[in-house]
Order: C-alpha cells, then structure tokens, then sequence
C-alpha cells in the first residue's frame, strides 16, 4: 500500500537515474515510489548537492543525491482475501493492447489507477462510462487495455494500480480518466497524487487488497 505519511511530493520534483549511460527520470521515479510504498521515512540525508547558476539565463539549477531510509509498516491486510491478477504483456509499444484479468475470492469492490511516468494518478476503472464495479467471488473480471507513450518521450515506466475493497470506497469520480485517444493526458500534477493519498485514507486496510503491476511502453 502507499501509506499517507510517505509522499514523493514531499521529496523533491526531480530525481534521475543513469541507463545505459543516460539519466532516466521516470525509471528513478518509478523506483523510489516502489521502494517506498510500504514504509515510512526514518531517516534521509544528502550525499552530495550543489546549485548551478545560469547568469545568462536567469536561471538556477539544483543537483542532488540523496538516500532515505524506510521502515516497513506492519502488515494489516486480511490474508483471507486474495485477487488473482494476470497481464497477457508487460513490455509494450505505444498503441499496442493488453489484456486484464482480475479474479478474486470474496465479492467487492474492484478499483484501478494508473501511476503516470511523472507518478500523477488517473483512474483507470471504474469511470464515468463504465461505474459498476462490483465483482462477484470466483468470477474474472477481464478488460483490454491501450498502451500509449507520452509523445515526448521516448520510453516510460507506468504502474497499474489494483485496489480490491470488501466496501464501496467513496470519491473516485474526482480523478481524471483517460477514456479514448482523443483525449488523452500524460500528467494530472503532483494534487493527484495527494488526492490518491487521501481517497485511500478513507478505507480500512483490513478490508482491501492491493497489488501493482509495472508496464513498459517504447515508443
């Protein structure tokens, strides 16, 4: 789970990580919410910082490297329930399709977000077109899926977000959705991921299951 009292936002904006002698940002963003989103921060320091000034440009740049140590959270989660997760491809180009299914062994609530390569949030399921979102124990519930890069970049890491609640949790037509190519967003800011935090504050742990799924996508 991504527990309320860790949030990248309250971090920093921009984090980098060498691939194949180049700086990925959102492979680095993508780690860092992974490796956090089962803890709380206990502690952090910097290993190395230095600013920049650009005179000519009126600009000014701040470079960092830093480490943060987490402290995993106690498990809550009831073990009783299970949901059976399945991708048909991880590895993807931008507009191929990919399958989903989801089976779980109580009846619920079936809720998917997808964490953006910026790591803002749109929902992914239910939405406005498509509401019911009850599942029935023992019965998938499957879905074909687009994926699609951000045209600026050329490779991006996205993350499927499966949430399964015993109970109907409140407030998910606040979120951006992205419903057809035509109107499509590569980022909903850094309120969408407060906005996440806060909407799963709301539920009882011991009553929802979470899983997450990484999804490759070249352009």
């Amino acid at each position: 789970a991504l527990p309320y009292d860790v949030s990248l936002t309250g971090f920093t904006s921009t984090m980098y990580v060498e691939r194949n002698d180049r700086f990925d940002e959102s492979v680095a963003k993508s780690i860092f919410m992974m490796s956090s989103s089962a803890g709380r921060f206990v502690k952090e320091e910097f290993l190395d910082r230095y600013p920049t000034f650009d005179t000519r440009n009126h600009t000014f740049s701040y470079r960092m490297h830093y480490r943060a140590q987490i402290l995993p959270l106690e498990k809550v989660y009831n073990p009783s329930m299970t949901m059976d997760v399945k991708i048909s491809e991880t590895l993807l180009h931008s507009g191929e399709q990919f399958s989903l299914s989801i089976t779980p062994n109580t009846d619920g609530y079936l809720y998917i977000f997808n964490f953006l390569s910026d790591q803002s949030v749109v929902m992914v399921f239910p939405r406005q077109d498509m509401q019911d979102n009850q599942l029935v124990a023992g019965q998938p519930w499957k879905q074909n899926l687009s994926a699609v890069c951000d045209p600026d970049k050329d490779f991006i890491i996205e993350t499927l977000y499966m949430i399964f609640s015993a109970d109907k949790i409140a407030g998910w037509e606040a979120f951006q959705s992205n419903r057809n190519e035509a109107d499509l967003v590569f980022s909903t800011g850094e309120e969408s991921f407060i906005l996440f935090n806060d909407w799963l504050a709301k539920s009882d742990p011991a009553r929802r299951l979470e899983k997450m799924a990484q999804l490759h996508i070249y352009r």
